[in-house]
C-alpha cells in the first residue's frame, strides 16, 4: 500500500456512501404508456432515458429524481447522474447517496474512476455482476470534504464543456444529415424534377450504374498462411473504415506477394465501401501511410474517367442512402450475414449530376464536415484531459488548495 496523502484517508468506500438496491418489480405491470411512471432498467443508465412504465404499486422508497448517482449493476457497470425526471428503480440498478463526510459531485467522479477497475477484476463466465459488497469493501483514499468539493469543482467544470461539446458535435451531425437530404436529391437552384430508382431528382441529372464510372475490385482474402508470411504489409479491413473517415489504430498486417502489391495497393482518392457489417460505410483512402492495402471486406472503388465523378459525392452519395434513408436495402443479400456483392453493386444506381455541380455539393457539405471534425477532435482532447485530471486529482498526485 502506497503512502496515504497528507491529510487523506485510507478507508472502506462504505464509510462514505449508502446504497439502494432495485426493487424486482413485477413484469406483468410494466407497459408503454407513458401516462404510467419511468421505470430505469439497466439499458437505461447508458442512455439516460426510459422506454418503459409501471401502472402497479410501489413503494416510494424507490423513486428516483434527476441527480440522484445510478450505477448499472451488469456488463460494464456504466455510472451516470439521472436526469430523466421522477422514474423507479427496478432490479439490478442501485442508487448512490453520500454520507455527511462526502460530497455528492465528488463521489460520482470517484466512482467513475474506480468502477472500470473494480469491473476489471470481477471474474466472470457470462455477464459480469457488481454486488454492493464490492463496493461498500473497496479500499481507497479520501481527501477531507473541503479538498473534495475543490475537486469535484474542477472535474465537473470539465463535464460541462464535455457536455456542450458533445450537444455542439450533435447539432452539425444533424445538420450534414440534413444538407446531404436536401443537395443530393435536390441539388442547387432546380425548379424540374424527374423519378429515379432513388427518388425525385432534378431533371437535368443522369443516372448510371456505378460499373459506368467506377473500377470495384474486392480486396485479399484472409488466410493463415497469409498471416505468418515473411513480407507483412499493413492492410486496412471492414472495422477500419467508418463513415467519412478511416480509422488505422488497428490496423493490421499479413503477406502480399508481388502480384497482389500491385493488384491490392492503395491509391490516393480510392473510395473504400464495407462489404459486410454496417454495409455501405464508405471512406476515401488519402494515403496516411505511404503504403497500404486491403482485405476482402472491402470494395475498392477507383473513377474510370476525370470529371466525371467526384468521389467525395459518391461518398456522401452512399451514406446518405445507405445509412439514412435505406433505399438500397433491397440489394443486400443476406443469408446469416448481410453482404453486398460486386456484382450488384457494379449496377447500384447513381444520381449524377454536372462535376460542377457536384463540386459544389460537395463543397457545402465538407464545410460542416470539417467542423465536425475539429468538434470531435476537441471532444477526444477534453476525455483525455479528464482522464489525466482524475488520474492525479483523485489519487492525490496533484493537491488542489480547499
Amino acid at each position: 500500500m502506497s503512502k496515504a496523502p497528507s491529510g487523506w484517508t485510507f478507508e472502506n468506500l462504505g464509510k462514505y456512501i449508502q446504497i439502494l438496491s432495485g426493487y424486482a418489480f413485477k413484469s406483468e405491470f410494466f407497459t408503454n404508456d407513458k401516462k404510467f411512471i419511468p421505470i430505469i432498467r439497466i439499458r437505461d443508465i447508458l442512455d439516460g432515458k426510459v422506454e418503459t412504465f409501471y401502472h402497479g404499486e410501489y413503494d416510494e422508497n424507490f423513486l428516483v429524481k434527476n441527480g440522484d448517482i445510478l450505477i448499472g449493476m451488469d456488463g460494464d457497470f456504466h455510472i451516470t447522474k439521472w436526469r430523466a425526471g421522477k422514474s423507479l428503480l427496478n432490479q439490478r440498478v442501485c442508487k448512490i447517496t453520500t454520507e455527511k463526510t462526502a460530497i455528492d459531485d465528488f463521489t460520482f467522479h470517484f466512482l467513475s474512476k474506480i468502477l472500470p477497475e473494480i469491473n476489471s477484476l470481477t471474474a466472470s463466465t457470462t455477464v459480469k455482476h457488481l454486488s454492493t459488497k464490492d463496493l461498500n469493501e473497496y479500499l481507497g483514499y479520501f481527501p477531507p470534504i473541503n479538498e473534495q468539493k475543490k475537486i469535484a469543482e474542477i472535474l465537473t467544470a470539465v463535464d460541462r464543456v464535455i457536455k456542450l461539446t458533445s450537444m455542439e458535435i450533435d447539432k452539425l451531425k444533424d445538420l450534414k444529415k440534413g444538407m446531404m437530404q436536401e443537395l443530393l436529391t435536390k441539388g442547387i437552384g432546380h425548379t424540374k424534377f424527374k423519378d429515379s430508382p432513388v427518388g425525385k431528382i432534378p431533371e437535368s441529372w443522369d443516372v448510371v450504374e456505378t460499373e459506368m464510372i467506377y473500377d470495384i475490385q474486392l480486396g485479399k482474402m484472409l488466410s493463415p498462411v497469409a498471416k505468418l508470411g515473411n513480407d507483412q504489409k499493413i492492410y486496412l479491413g471492414n472495422s477500419n473504415v467508418g463513415w467519412d473517415e478511416i480509422n488505422l489504430e488497428k490496423s493490421l498486417t499479413m503477406e502480399f506477394n508481388e502480384v497482389e502489391r500491385k493488384k491490392f495497393r492503395l491509391k490516393s482518392g480510392d473510395l473504400l465501401v464495407c462489404e459486410g457489417g454496417e454495409i455501405g460505410r464508405a471512406a476515401i483512402w488519402r494515403e496516411s501511410l505511404e503504403e497500404c492495402y486491403y482485405q476482402k471486406a472491402l470494395h475498392r472503388l477507383r473513377a474510370k474517367k476525370d470529371r466525371v465523378i467526384d468521389t467525395q459525392f459518391m461518398q456522401y452519395y452512399l451514406e446518405l442512402n445507405f445509412r439514412y434513408r435505406n433505399v438500397f436495402s433491397s440489394l443486400v443479400g443476406t443469408t446469416s450475414i448481410s453482404h453486398f456483392t460486386r456484382e450488384t453493386f457494379l449496377k447500384l444506381p447513381v444520381t449524377l449530376p454536372s462535376f460542377e455541380e457536384q463540386e459544389k455539393i460537395v463543397d457545402i457539405i465538407s464545410k460542416i464536415t470539417f467542423s465536425l471534425s475539429n468538434q470531435k477532435l476537441k471532444l477526444e482532447k477534453l476525455i483525455n484531459l479528464k482522464k489525466g485530471l482524475m488520474n492525479d486529482l483523485l489519487t492525490g498526485k496533484t493537491r488542489v488548495k480547499a
